[in-house]
C-alpha cells in the first residue's frame, strides 16, 4: 500500500566562512541569507516559515560520506 507524502524537508548546505562572528553578527548574516535563499524560493514551494532570530542551539553536525561523494567533492 503506498502512502501520500504529506511534506517534505530538503538541507541547504552552506560555506560557513559567511557566518562567522560573534552572536550578533551570526545572526545579522543568517537573517540576510534567510531573506534572500526564502525569495529565491518562494515561487517552487508552496510556503516558507520561520525566521533566524536567535540561536537556540549551537551544534556540530558531522556527515559521514566516502571521498567520491558529490557534497564532499563540492566542499573542497
Amino acid at each position: 500500500m503506498s502512502k501520500k507524502v504529506v511534506s517534505r524537508e530538503y538541507k541547504v548546505l552552506l560555506k560557513n566562512n559567511f557566518f562567522i562572528g560573534n552572536d550578533q553578527e551570526l545572526l545579522k548574516n543568517a537573517n540576510q541569507f534567510w531573506h534572500a535563499f526564502s525569495q529565491g524560493i518562494n515561487n517552487i514551494t508552496s510556503e516558507v516559515n520561520g525566521n533566524l532570530d536567535e540561536i537556540a542551539d549551537q551544534r556540530f553536525i558531522r556527515f559521514y560520506d566516502g571521498m567520491t561523494t558529490i557534497m564532499i567533492q563540492r566542499s573542497q
